[in-house]
């Protein structure tokens, strides 16, 4: 049986909140292929400026194509160039980061969309996985960040060892 979202405060104007809630999807994924990776955070809001993170935006994105994944990683920031990385990985790669998203539970927000109308681009986060077996987690928030810092470093390191 399909569900549809449940549409909380639909609110058009700047500054309104939009808030969608597929309550049918799992918190629990079973499978472990993924297929796609796409992950978008910003580290703009943080108080406090972590170096190996930094004031950015990044834009994380994997695919497992003919048995290689085809890779992005990309980062802007106010204060230093932008970098945009294209590589080529094993297939170990989506299983490292499949441990990632195991250890890090990043399923607990799946199905959860807020979007605050009028806010630019630079804050919050979305993240969006799909599993060989059909099992999707899709989850964005552009207002708040709900990743853990643990789990941004975490995929930053793996990412950040394509690059050279």
């Amino acid at each position: 049986m399909l569900r549809f979202f449940k549409k909380k405060d639909m609110i058009e104007e700047d500054g309104g909140i939009v808030k969608k809630v597929n309550v049918d999807a799992p918190k629990i994924i079973k499978s472990t292929q993924i297929v796609i990776f796409e992950c978008k955070f910003s580290t703009f809001a943080f108080l406090d400026s972590d170096e190996e993170i930094g004031n950015r935006v990044y834009i994380l994105e994997a695919r497992l194509e003919n048995e290689f994944v085809n890779g992005r990683y990309r980062h802007r920031s106010r204060f230093e160039n932008n970098v945009d990385v294209i590589f080529k990985a094993e297939q170990s790669f989506m299983e490292r980061l499949q441990r990632i998203i195991e250890e890090h539970n990043l399923a607990k927000n799946n199905g959860v969309c807020v979007e605050v109308k009028g806010l630019p681009d630079m804050y919050g986060a979305k993240l969006r996985v799909d599993y060989e077996s059909g099992e999707r987690i899709y989850t964005s928030n552009n207002q708040d960040n709900f990743l853990s810092v643990s789990a941004m470093k975490a995929m930053l390191r793996l990412f950040r060892t394509q690059l050279s």
